[in-house]
């Protein structure tokens, strides 16, 4: 008999080219925050390449397939936008 179930493989590790790409972007959002003050790089520019950090450093310590962790990504950001969207900071009273 076989198990036809499918298994998300989860490992953990240290990904130097992943890191380093991290840190680069990392860089960039540092740089975006103190210097850039417009209305189109620093809102939406800032937020894509967040969402592409977050990729980079769980991808920098997790061995994974990178679908499901692309997605995993995305959807937290998803509920981060929808969070900002119903201003659920002043909702928590936070």
């Amino acid at each position: 008999m076989t198990n036809t179930e499918s298994k998300v493989a989860i490992k953990f590790r240290f990904d130097l080219k992943s890191f380093l790409c991290f840190l680069l972007i990392f860089v960039i959002e540092v740089i975006i925050a103190l210097f850039v003050k417009d209305s189109i790089i620093r809102p939406y520019g800032g937020d894509v390449l967040v969402v592409i950090l977050m990729y980079y450093f769980f991808k920098t310590f997790v061995k994974m397939n990178p679908l499901p962790l692309a997605i995993g990504v995305l959807f937290f950001a998803y509920a981060v936008e929808i969070g900002q969207y119903f201003n659920l900071v002043e909702v928590l009273n936070m």
